[in-house]
């Protein structure tokens, strides 16, 4: 059979569910029509994509029970290993979006089934309502199947942290412009195991405003360990689907976000009661910061060794 390899959803549905780190997807092609799409593919891409963005808008006449009854999908597959050995098998159904909506629902039925008692009772009535949906819109023949993008999710939470640090460092009031203030030196929260004699050092070396700054940061820092948090966890997840040991990334992630709120609340605390000092809470806020830093590069070095090692089967 000859067919043309594209990106299709499969590549990541036989990855996640078969752990088979080579796999090549595509439609059947022939190959003058496969040497074409090749070359004009990306070009192709594009034009679709716009040509998509324009059809989305209008609303098109649903195709009858007659029409998607008499249409056909066929799916085949070959698998082979380092000795030669080589299997086949085809399988064909009806309209593939419809093929493909009936057989998430039944794929996630299977999980929930397999789950612990109090998890298949809360999915089952997911799932009740998920048939119900479907069967409210029987009459078009859709199912509408709501689901969170995990993938996606993570690039959003990504930007965002990417956002919080490029603000942090660069905007007014800053990291860049407390280490001016500070003669070079960096502020506390992004150091490991600093002292109560430090932290007061540097906030003499800072004045009235530069406390200030520091203080506003502190107040958005409260928002920030909850997104990078996020990520990592969601980082984590994702690639524990390929390397199980990636899953003490999501502890990791947690660890990091717990410790990074205690030094901000230690730190604030401290800030409100100059100019008398606070030695436990200066020496708490170094810990937690020390624990919190420790955690997060736990984290990175984690995320990165599975990156470079093959799936795990």
């Amino acid at each position: 059979m000859r067919f043309a390899a594209a990106p299709l959803a499969e590549l990541l549905a036989v990855q996640r569910s078969t752990g088979i780190p080579n796999i090549v997807a595509g439609i059947p092609l022939s190959r003058a029509a496969a040497a074409l799409m090749r070359i004009a593919g990306p070009l192709l891409g594009k034009f679709l994509t716009l040509l998509a963005a324009r059809a989305s808008s209008k609303a098109e006449p649903s195709p009858s029970a007659a029409a998607i009854a008499a249409l056909r999908s066929r799916v085949w597959a070959e698998a082979g290993n380092e000795t030669g050995g080589r299997v086949a098998a085809m399988l064909e159904t009806g309209e593939g979006y419809r093929a493909a909506a009936v057989a998430a629902v039944h794929a996630l039925e299977l999980q929930s089934a397999r789950a612990s008692r109090w998890r298949s009772h809360t999915s089952a009535g997911i799932w009740r309502e998920i048939r119900l949906a479907g069967a409210r819109h029987t009459h078009t023949g859709a199912l509408t199947i709501m689901a969170i993008n995990e993938t996606l999710l993570a690039q959003v939470f990504g930007i965002a942290a990417l956002g919080f640090l490029c603000g942090f460092w660069f905007l007014p009031g800053g990291v860049l412009a407390l280490r001016r203030r500070a003669l070079g030196e960096l502020q506390v929260d992004l150091r490991l195991g600093y002292s109560p004699e430090t932290l007061y050092r540097l906030l003499e070396l800072y004045g009235r405003d530069g406390i200030r700054w520091f203080r506003n940061m502190l107040i958005a820092d409260m928002f920030f360990p909850a997104v990078y948090g996020t990520f990592l966890f969601l980082l984590g997840d994702l690639a524990s689907a390929a390397h199980p040991a990636a899953g003490v990334v999501r502890a990791l992630a947690i660890a990091a976000t717990c410790f990074d709120y205690l030094e901000n609340i230690f730190l604030l605390h401290v800030l409100h009661r100059l100019p008398g000092r606070q030695a436990f809470a200066a020496r708490a806020a170094g810990i937690c910061t020390t624990l919190k830093l420790l955690s997060f590069v736990a984290a990175l070095g984690v995320l990165a060794t599975v990156s470079l090692s093959p799936a795990v089967r």
